[in-house]
């Protein structure tokens, strides 16, 4: 059975991550309630499970709050990137500087 895509908010996404946290929920019985994939909800758990939503939204549209946190995680998978990408470049140059001294 395919589940139809809905749009969600940013705090249903949250109320929904919060509700799973409940010792005597499971995600697979809190996404069928909802009407949406367990692994959806699952990586919502993953990406939401520390918002604080009250703070997050403040007087915004959710919307805005909502792309405001995928940039935030953009900018840490940027930065992870960076980094990676630094690493390779240090020892890419090591390689060469042992190749050069043959």
């Amino acid at each position: 059975m395919t589940l139809a895509r809905k749009k969600v908010s940013l705090p249903e996404k949250v109320a929904m991550v919060r509700e799973t946290m409940r010792p005597d929920a499971s995600v697979r019985e809190v996404a069928r309630k909802h009407g949406i994939a367990p692994r959806r909800l699952y990586r919502w758990r993953m990406m939401y499970a520390d918002v604080d939503v009250e703070a997050l939204l403040g007087d915004q549209d959710p919307r805005v709050a909502d792309l405001r946190l995928q940039v935030e995680r953009l900018e840490a998978i940027l930065g992870q990137r960076a980094y990676e990408i630094a690493l390779l470049e240090e020892r890419l140059g090591e390689l060469h500087r042992h190749d050069d001294s043959r």
